[in-house]
């Protein structure tokens, strides 16, 4: 199947996402995976999927899947670092928000629009903890 057929059923589930209808949005973006095993946005969206299906194991193995293929994909950055934070590892999860941020220095995407302010809020905490006044 041509990659921009594949994209746009990639587009349909999106939406189907957003919709709320997760589930079947996961099925669909799981069929385009097996379609194309070896396309990173496919394996990133799956794991968008499972992150707000709060499947989190099954979401970390779908970047970690995406980004065996790009490992610039800043979605999957972001995506493998908010459950690197959720785990507790706050080294991994910032190494992986830096990256994406690096990689989209304007903040285009979403993606790196979150990692952006999950680093200000870590560091407002971590300026709390130390005494120190924050920036805005």
């Amino acid at each position: 199947m041509p990659q921009a057929t594949l994209y746009r059923w990639a587009q349909t589930a999106h939406q189907i996402m957003q919709a709320g209808k997760t589930a079947q949005a996961l099925d669909i973006f799981k069929g385009l995976v097996a379609a194309a095993p070896y396309d990173s946005v496919l394996h990133c969206q799956v794991g968008a999927a499972y992150m707000t299906l709060e499947r989190f194991d099954e979401a970390f193995d779908a970047f970690e899947q995406s980004l065996r293929f790009n490992t610039d994909n800043g979605d999957a950055l972001v995506g493998r670092g908010e459950i690197f934070l959720r785990r507790g590892n706050v080294p991994a999860a910032l190494a992986d928000f830096s990256r994406a941020i690096q990689n989209d220095p304007s903040l285009q995407r979403r993606s790196t629009q979150r990692a952006r302010g999950t680093l200000l809020a870590l560091k407002q905490q971590a300026d709390r903890v130390q005494g120190k006044p924050s920036k805005p």
